[in-house]
């Protein structure tokens, strides 16, 4: 059983009266009405304590933004009304509003504006994009030419230009890396050059064998040119009067100047006729 002291403790503490304390603390037994001896206590469970705290809180918050909503609605003259500055929402729309106005500009101009400058910025930027994929493409163009260049066999018909050699090998193979080596592959077939261990062969190792099988490919050989038909030359004394190109060089270059366009057969064909004719 709780001792007097102790008694008279808990009451103060749930906010009994001093007097009403004194009466229940007499000698003999004495009820007690909670609604009318402890009308400032209340009781709740866990679920109920929570409930008060937030409704306390947003009574607290709600309470805070009508006196900031006032101040901001006296501050800057805003001309709400006393209901509607107790809303934050249309304080702020209201404090927006004026800030505009007094930059003399409309929302639907300043947002065209915008608009226009993000439009031109995009513009240039797509531009810029557009000529740094162009230089990416051309330098990339630039390498692989280089490269195909590399592979050229130091005895080419010289009927073709470097560039029209490139095309020539870009037109019937493709570079490719295999295991870290740059391999070839014939776009006829699709297949890769391989030994005959199923190795990627070097893509120069596999080109100075097309240049030496491929006819054509390299230089013409003088022994292959036809000799002169002896039954042709009645007068051997004017024979070396009648040559009209002095060397190889000289053929060359009127292959050159006959056929600018013509193929490489074309060009071997005239070239070993032309021959026929070097004093």
């Amino acid at each position: 059983m709780l001792s007097k002291a102790a008694q008279e403790k808990l009451l103060k503490h749930l906010n009994c009266p001093a007097e009403k304390v004194t009466e229940l603390l007499a000698d003999g037994e004495v009820d007690i009405d909670i609604a009318k001896d402890l009308p400032k206590v209340h009781i709740y469970d866990d679920a109920g304590l929570d409930e008060l705290k937030k409704n306390l809180k947003k009574g607290h918050t709600d309470a805070a933004m009508e006196v900031w909503g006032k101040s901001m609605n006296e501050t800057h003259k805003l001309g709400l009304s006393t209901s509607d500055a107790k809303n934050p929402e249309k304080v702020v729309d209201a404090m927006s509003a004026k800030a505009l106005a007094d930059a003399k500009i409309t929302p639907d101009a300043k947002v065209a504006e915008l608009g226009e400058k993000i439009k031109n910025l995009q513009t240039t930027i797509d531009t810029k994009d557009q000529e740094l994929t162009t230089w990416q493409t051309r330098l990339k163009d630039r390498e692989v030419n280089d490269e195909y260049r590399s592979f050229l066999h130091p005895d080419r018909n010289p009927a073709l230009d470097d560039a029209e050699w490139i095309e020539r090998i870009k037109r019937n193979y493709e570079l490719v890396e295999v295991d870290g080596i740059k391999a070839l592959k014939d776009k006829s077939t699709g297949k890769i050059f391989n030994d005959n261990k199923e190795n990627p062969i070097p893509a120069k190792d596999v080109l100075a064998k097309q240049f030496a099988e491929k006819e054509g490919w390299l230089k013409p050989k003088a022994i292959e040119t036809a000799p002169p038909d002896p039954k042709k030359t009645h007068n051997p004394a004017k024979t070396g009067g009648n040559k009209k190109y002095k060397d190889a060089d000289e053929v060359l270059k009127e292959v050159n100047k006959r056929l600018p366009q013509g193929t490489a057969k074309q060009k071997k064909d005239l070239y070993s006729t032309l021959m026929l004719e070097v004093a």
